[in-house]
């Protein structure tokens, strides 16, 4: 099994490719706390600031993700890696030395741009360097690579806060994004066949080729509605897990390590999937893994509620099968999206998908700070894990029929690889 899991390791450009991304995703999470604490205990920021400062930080995801999506398909996604990491590092540079809220946000908000440009590069490139009977695999270790950057990057802010300023963390980011461009500089340019005729295209056209590629793909569209709803119900509840830890009667340190159980199992998910060798369909695994995560966020409503024994250790392990199953729905996902789209139009595509993804995530937790008012913190905690339970089943039942009537995308010639 560990053979078959690390197997797309032996393709040299996907091991250049992970050791770029392990420097860009820490990158992407180090200065999250920095950030907050900047803003909250140094320049006493109140509740309006810090929630303007967490839309501007999801934005560029949704608003620029999509039309950038289009330059990672007609240029060198090396060439646009690079540049992303390198614009980076002026800008968390510049994060450094600012002293202004505005200027701070929209240092913020081009940085994140510059990650809504990387990551559609970032999938073409595993698509178009990774043999077809390895991408399960090679999503799987992706996958796992930046959860584990969620969980470190936060914890290794954390930790600098206890022994020196919040600003420190921008230079240790800085130097990971040159570590990253470094090691992406020793990938091979790719180059479309169909490169010369893009460049013709309008701009337009080619930005529309990326919506109506998932129109016309049933399959695609389908795991696009299913993922997106499995987020909004699981966002609805995402800002609420402090206060389910409080409703629960744990002590303040209980959510911190809540947080990183799920990390924990989510990263060990992602291994486990990818070392599957006869996996089912992917879709048949992210609508199998929505029921279960439904279950269990009823069962984190119904303990809220009191209908269930409070016992720390019995939730623990809750939260830690939740990251667990929760990889199978994400690796499955993006083996989906890279199986369904040809090598040309992976950016256009992978943009608009992170875009209506990251529209949910950025929607839900108001939703759900709005529901938990309204009906109480555990009954949101119902309401989702019922929601996710009830589409899914239904999605379920039209599964068989949907994969029947779905054409496979012609294989493209697949063109040697350098070990």
């Amino acid at each position: 099994m560990k053979a078959s899991l690390f197997l797309p390791l032996k393709v040299r450009p996907f091991r250049l490719l992970m050791s770029g991304q392990i420097f860009s995703d820490l990158g992407n999470w180090l200065d999250f706390i920095a950030l907050n604490a900047i803003l909250v205990f140094q320049w006493k920021m109140g509740p309006g600031e810090m929630g303007l400062f967490l839309v501007v930080f999801g934005l560029p995801w949704i608003m620029c993700g999509p039309l950038l999506a289009v330059w990672s398909d007609r240029y060198s996604r090396k060439t646009i890696m690079i540049g992303c990491d390198i614009a980076r590092v002026l800008l968390v540079l510049g994060l450094y030395w600012v002293d202004n809220y505005y200027l701070l946000l929209l240092l913020v908000f081009l940085k994140g741009t510059c990650g809504a440009m990387f990551d559609p590069a970032r999938q073409g490139m595993i698509r178009s360097t990774v043999p077809a009977d390895l991408l399960k695999q090679a999503n799987a270790l992706s996958q796992a690579v930046l959860t584990a950057a969620k969980i470190i990057g936060p914890s290794l802010g954390a930790a600098l806060l206890t022994v020196t300023s919040p600003h420190t963390a921008f230079l240790v980011e800085a130097v990971g994004f040159v570590l990253s461009a470094c090691f992406l500089m020793f990938l091979p340019k790719t180059r479309s066949a169909l490169k010369e005729e893009r460049q013709t295209q309008h701009f337009w056209l080619e930005f529309r080729e990326g919506i109506g590629h998932i129109g016309a793909r049933s399959v695609l569209l389908s795991g696009l509605i299913c993922s997106s709803i499995a987020m909004w119900m699981i966002f609805l509840i995402e800002g609420l897990g402090s206060v389910w830890t409080r409703v629960m009667g744990m002590p303040s340190t209980a959510y911190g390590t809540l947080v990183a159980v799920v990390g924990c199992g989510n990263v060990i998910g992602s291994i486990v999937l990818g070392a599957w060798r006869k996996a089912p369909h992917p879709l048949g695994l992210i609508l199998g893994s929505h029921v279960l995560f439904g279950l269990l966020t009823l069962l984190k409503g119904l303990g809220g509620m009191g209908w269930l024994p409070r016992d720390f250790v019995f939730y623990v392990c809750i939260w830690w099968m939740i990251g667990f199953i929760n990889a199978f729905s994400t690796v499955s996902f993006s083996t989906l999206l890279q199986t369904e789209t040809p090598e040309h139009l992976m950016g256009r595509v992978s943009g608009v998908v992170t875009a209506v993804q990251n529209a949910a995530i950025l929607i839900a937790p108001m939703v759900g700070a709005w529901l938990a008012e309204w009906i109480g913190v555990s009954r949101v905690f119902i309401v989702s894990g019922a929601g996710l339970i009830l589409y899914a089943m239904i999605m379920s039942f039209r599964l068989p029929r949907l994969l029947r009537s779905t054409e496979t995308v012609p294989a493209e010639r697949q063109q040697s690889l350098p070990m």
